[in-house]
């Protein structure tokens, strides 16, 4: 899947690399339905506050 979302947060702005990406029930998934829905990923933060932005 290898999707490059940009990390915004006060620390700094950072490009990663997202590998994997899973729903509620714990299966992996590649896209993140949008609106109403949740998706979790392995992300750790350098702050509490973070936005996640994808390019387009």
């Amino acid at each position: 899947m290898m999707k490059t979302p940009k990390i915004i947060e006060p620390a700094g702005n950072q490009d990663i690399t997202l590998e994997v990406m899973w729903n509620t029930n714990g299966e992996s998934i590649d896209v993140a339905p949008g609106s109403g829905h949740f998706v979790w990923i392995d992300l750790k933060p350098k702050g509490n506050k973070v936005f996640i932005a994808r390019y387009i």
